[in-house]
């Protein structure tokens, strides 16, 4: 566990909040988040978005809460100008660490072969057999009967075949 910080200013009509966020080696600032309507998903989601760290995985402490109620804004949970929030790996992620860091890998690959496609003339034939090699690799991903995973490998999958023009996409299968 590598503490870092993430600043989390939050502009409201009369003040600007700044949340210092720590943890998991991320240093961010998420500008213009209103407290009074910004609820903790939310929040999460700027977070995911920032560090790529999903919801489900991210455990969220405040002033020695548990920012688990989703549905509650910053402004109902009390955090105050300059609140220290913790940010950590849920229960669920140590759970599901290999599969979810096995999707990131291969997620980077897709990326990857999405920007050498963009910029260089790749045969389809070729680019056919890359798009099959990647949804074999991520077909070998263990889910470990995650849905979380699953879901994550579903659309890792749908990406990676949108890469070929060739295939297509059969929207039936469940994974």
């Amino acid at each position: 566990f590598t503490a870092t910080s993430l600043a989390i200013s939050t502009i409201t009509p009369k003040m600007s909040y700044t949340l210092r966020v720590v943890g998991l080696g991320h240093t961010m600032t998420l500008k213009e988040v209103n407290p009074e309507t910004t609820t903790v998903a939310a929040l999460k989601g700027l977070v995911e978005t920032e560090c790529g760290l999903p919801p489900t995985y991210q455990l969220l402490i405040a002033r020695g809460l548990n920012l688990n109620n989703d549905e509650l804004t910053l402004a109902q949970i009390g955090l105050k100008d300059r609140t220290k929030i913790m940010l950590m790996h849920s229960e669920l992620y140590s759970k599901e660490k290999q599969g979810f860091e096995a999707l990131q890998r291969l997620d980077k690959e897709i990326d990857e072969l999405q920007q050498r496609q963009s910029v260089e003339s790749i045969e389809t034939g070729v680019m056919s057999e890359l798009v099959t090699r990647l949804c074999c690799k991520l077909d070998a991903v263990d889910t470990q009967g995650s849905d979380n995973l699953r879901n994550q490998r579903k659309a890792l999958l749908k990406k990676a075949e949108a890469l070929d023009s060739t295939s297509s996409v059969d929207e039936s299968t469940g994974d």
